[in-house]
């Protein structure tokens, strides 16, 4: 724990720079979020886009048997028939009905239901198709001054489609060519005016529904309802409500920053951000211990060892050199960091000056082996003390001579 504060001291000292300018931003950034999510909150305006009302048209039809002719018996109404046939039902009726929804509104509602013949060229796929000529048969109009929602106007119309055919050929021949192909649609017209929910309306709308001619019968294709529907933009005003973990962020990361910067200038005034001498030869010390690991092997000597001959290297980098160029390891006492390499009846000694620290902070220095010995060693004066106890404890007071 303790070289890891070191190592987080040390960088601190090389990059306090770069860590003051960090918390800077990150405390402006802090204080940002804070300005933004609890002072700058406030009502803000969007637009909203949504359907105002829409328009609706349908197209139903029937023809009545008028010839007696089988499976149908005269008389016979038929309705919304995939095909009628031409000789059977040559009449064609139909009701075109058209209504709209929406909020509270009043229109006036003008619609014009048309016959519309005409010859194309449908060949040009990539481009607009080309009409070569066109007519118009109008079938019936109606116009109601008053319409509100949900309420229809309807159209009734009527036509003979056994007199088509001839109008048709009539046509070409007065032309002398049958370039481009037929095309026959019942369109139906609807102009609006007046207002919807307080918004003014004067729009066109158009509804067609195609024609099919072939081989003595007629259909009426794609009746709807078809819908077209009017938008309107709506500017609302939104009341801002900030995340609560954005509430929380802002001044928490505000706060840290703002400790940080305080802690590191304290730190930087007492000293304690950089490191002493002592503690950078420990960090280099515990750099070269890590780097020579492989060579090191935790060995407790005995006591024979340290009566050799001992010489001293002035660094662990020294030592390892020296057990390579004498093809050794380097030997570290389990007890603490003493480093020794034996050769030729020699021990090579490291101890590092500079060792762990202690729980105040401060260094420990390492006290250098002192092998044990069982031998009692005399102490100057114990030998003059022993002589004076035993002349006190003789019956005359004086000491044996012999």
């Amino acid at each position: 724990m303790a070289e890891r504060w070191l190592r987080l001291r040390a960088m601190l000292d090389e990059q306090f720079p770069t860590v003051v300018v960090g918390l800077l931003v990150l405390a402006l950034l802090g204080g940002w979020i804070s300005y933004t999510t609890h002072i700058a909150v406030g009502a803000t305006t969007q637009d909203r886009t949504e359907t105002l009302w829409e328009s609706t048209g349908e197209f139903s039809h029937s023809a009545t048997v008028e010839a007696d002719r089988s499976p149908f018996e005269t008389d016979t109404r038929l309705t919304d028939r995939p095909i009628y046939y031409t000789q059977v039902s040559p009449q064609l009726n139909g009701t075109f009905r058209t209504a709209y929804t929406g909020p509270r509104g009043d229109l006036q509602r003008s619609v014009t239901v048309v016959l519309l013949i005409r010859a194309v060229d449908r060949a040009q796929s990539d481009r607009e198709e080309s009409v070569y000529w066109e007519t118009s048969v109008l079938l019936n109009t109606t116009t109601v001054d008053s319409v509100g929602p949900e309420e229809s106007v309807s159209t009734a119309v009527t036509y003979d489609m056994q007199a088509l055919d001839g109008r048709i050929d009539r046509i070409y021949d007065q032309l002398g060519s049958d370039v481009g192909e037929t095309e026959v649609v019942i369109r139906a017209t609807v102009r609006s005016e007046g207002r919807i929910g307080g918004t003014a309306v004067d729009e066109t709308n158009r509804y067609t529904f195609p024609v099919e001619l072939t081989d003595g019968t007629y259909s009426i294709d794609a009746t709807g309802p078809q819908t077209e529907a009017y938008e309107t933009t709506r500017t609302e005003h939104v009341e801002s409500t900030p995340q609560p973990a954005w509430s929380l962020a802002g001044p928490g990361l505000l706060l840290v920053s703002l400790c940080g910067l305080g802690g590191l200038g304290a730190g930087r005034r007492r000293g304690t951000v950089g490191l002493s001498e002592t503690e950078r030869e420990r960090l280099e010390y515990q750099a070269k211990r890590t780097e020579f690991d492989d060579w090191i092997s935790p060995v407790r000597l005995p006591e024979e060892a340290f009566e050799l001959p001992q010489g001293e290297a002035d660094s662990l980098t020294a030592l390892v050199d020296l057990a390579i160029d004498t093809n050794n390891s380097v030997i570290e006492d389990p007890d603490q960091e003493e480093f020794y390499v034996r050769h030729d009846g020699y021990l090579y000694t490291y101890r590092p000056v500079v060792q762990a620290s202690g729980s105040a902070g401060q260094p420990i220095e390492t006290d250098s082996h002192t092998p044990s010995s069982t031998d009692e060693t005399a102490v100057p004066g114990d030998d003059a003390e022993t002589t004076e106890t035993e002349a006190a404890d003789s019956p005359d007071g004086r000491q044996d001579s012999g």
